[in-house]
């Protein structure tokens, strides 16, 4: 949905859970430590999960800058800006092309829906860009397309988010019914189902059909995008400021990472962190009320928090995380998604790790046990993206 997770620069592979959202994401300042944008276009795109045990290479998909694995399909980003999907339940069977869609810089995975940041002049650190635009396509749950239509169902074809344009958008993430985008200048506006407070907007108003700016996360980010990342799971999201988190939302298994042990927390509310600056985050979850969130360090170490009850934070036990806890046991990591109940993580080596639920075999090592600590799945991947049942990978 995942998520989104994650999200955070140009070319930022991520996407958290399949319903939820995460999501991958564009920001304006690459954060410190968040991978950076490949050198070269990834010459083979695994797939896993969703009934396949192990990784499988997508025919018919070469050249790609980017990935997004959602809850039922996956999109992947060419060079040239233009976007390719298959899977999902809106569109043809097979690779296509989706129309309308080009100067693509990043994207966002939610329930059954996609967002996409087009920026025609590109988009560099410290600076508004000009002429970007959001556009949308999919589901349209709790009115999250963005578009001001609440009496369609569905869209086949990307819509643009009008109410966004002008305002120099660097990120979005999408989730299971609603999405978030952040500006240059700092202002974070939300729109889709408010349910669990998860835009923390006031709780007795619940969907906004089209975009509108929320006055708390906007005052967090001190008036600019640089050094700040959104991510959002199923129904908990967090705000990521120069290092410092702050969650809020669906908070049953302690996604908030607050220590609180409240259903659910309606205000931006510091995560734990223990002296820990954090330099990406992702969230994820699926559609069940579950969700956990990922976070790395400038040294390279993962953090998790959440729901943990399939082993999705890689500590060799199963519960409830409430605070951030260290992932032991891998490498040196550039990226750390939060998929649907289980992880994936890629080194500065570039291999792949995966740990958590394996019900759909997403945890790609052949089985289907869940697997309660990281193990490695692939090699020489430059690129990942964790879907709600299923994983991408490419390189």
């Amino acid at each position: 949905m995942g998520h989104t997770g994650r999200t955070a620069s140009v070319a930022r592979a991520v996407c958290a859970v399949g319903v939820v959202v995460t999501f991958s994401a564009v920001a304006l300042a690459r954060p410190a430590g968040a991978t950076p944008p490949p050198t070269s276009p990834a010459t083979v795109t695994d797939e896993w999960g969703s009934g396949a045990k192990q990784p499988d290479v997508v025919k018919g998909v070469t050249g790609e800058v980017g990935v997004d694995a959602g809850n039922y399909g996956a999109v992947v980003r060419e060079a040239d800006g233009s976007v390719e999907g298959w899977g999902q339940s809106w569109a043809p069977r097979g690779v296509s092309t989706l129309p309308r869609l080009a100067h693509v810089v990043g994207m966002a995975d939610g329930n059954d829906d996609y967002a996409f940041l087009e920026a025609p002049t590109g988009i560099s650190p410290g600076v508004c860009p000009s002429g970007t635009s959001v556009w949308t396509v999919g589901l349209n749950l709790g009115s999250d397309l963005g578009i001001g239509d609440s009496s369609r169902d569905t869209y086949t074809t990307p819509q643009e988010v009008t109410a966004l344009d002008g305002l120099g958008v660097v990120q979005v993430v999408a989730a299971s019914g609603h999405m978030l985008a952040l500006t240059c200048r700092g202002d974070v506006y939300v729109w889709g189902s408010n349910g669990e407070d998860v835009l923390a907007m006031p709780p007795n108003e619940h969907d906004f059909a089209k975009p509108v700016l929320n006055p708390t996360l906007t005052k967090l980010t001190r008036g600019t995008s640089v050094g700040v990342e959104l991510t959002t799971g199923s129904f908990s999201a967090d705000l990521l400021v120069d290092g410092r988190a702050y969650g809020w939302g669906n908070n049953n298994l302690g996604q908030c990472g607050c220590g609180s042990s409240a259903r659910a927390v309606d205000t931006p509310t510091a995560v734990l962190q223990d002296g820990v600056a954090f330099t990406s985050i992702d969230g994820g979850g699926d559609l069940v009320d579950n969700g956990h969130t990922l976070a790395l360090d400038s040294h390279g170490h993962a953090y998790c928090w959440g729901d943990s009850q399939q082993g999705q934070c890689g500590l060799g036990t199963t519960g409830i995380v409430r605070s951030p806890t260290r992932v032991p046991g891998l490498p040196t990591l550039a990226q750390a998604l939060a998929g649907g109940q289980y992880s994936l993580f890629l080194t500065t080596g570039g291999s792949v790790w995966t740990c958590g639920d394996n019900a759909k075999g997403q945890i790609g090592n052949g089985t289907t046990t869940n697997q309660l600590t990281p193990v490695s799945v692939l090699q020489k991947m430059t690129m990942i993206s964790a879907g709600a049942g299923h994983a991408l990978a490419a390189g």
